[in-house]
């Protein structure tokens, strides 16, 4: 007869427990500092479509008031200054994910740099150790638009293209 040894897995599980109004109850207690687990698009991703949402998935719960938009801020990367691009902050608490909603579509052809800045806690206080930036680029333009600049401001131009057969 062979003998194996015995392997036991053994889960530890803190629970911070709260009372709030005459209920007591468990919550697991998340530890170590608060990061930034994952960036959406990825950092400098090329190519990203227009309509693609601009994400944020920290490791623990965020307290949702330190969320704003001085606190998630998403910048037009200029040649000479930045552009804020206006929007509204959206948190999912199963997710632990804040989301940039911009009030318009991103423009193509554009390099966008995301910073969260280390005003952002988690719900026991504890904010971000440092500033997280990352950039991605928009794809280039629909085939038949066209993108020029004027004045710094990017204007989108619709092409006509088109297409003859001259016969002799």
């Amino acid at each position: 007869m062979k003998i194996f040894p015995a392997i036991a897995l053994i889960s530890i599980v803190t629970f911070v427990v709260m009372a709030e109004a005459g209920h007591v109850y468990a919550q697991p207690h998340e530890e170590g500092a608060l990061t930034i687990i994952t960036a959406s698009p990825e950092p400098d991703m090329r190519g990203i479509d227009a309509n693609s949402r601009i994400g944020v998935t920290f490791s623990k719960s965020i307290d949702i008031s330190s969320l704003n938009n001085s606190t998630v801020i998403v910048y037009i990367v200029g040649e000479v200054n930045d552009i804020t691009v206006p929007g509204e902050l959206a948190y999912d608490t199963d997710s632990n994910t804040a989301y940039f909603i911009p009030d318009g579509e991103l423009s193509y052809s554009t390099n966008y740099r995301v910073v969260v800045t280390p005003a952002v806690r988690d719900t026991e206080g504890n904010n971000l150790p440092s500033e997280y930036i990352w950039e991605f680029t928009t794809k280039n333009a629909l085939a038949g638009v066209a993108v020029r600049k004027y004045n710094g401001v990017r204007k989108a131009l619709t092409l006509h293209i088109y297409k003859y057969k001259i016969q002799a």
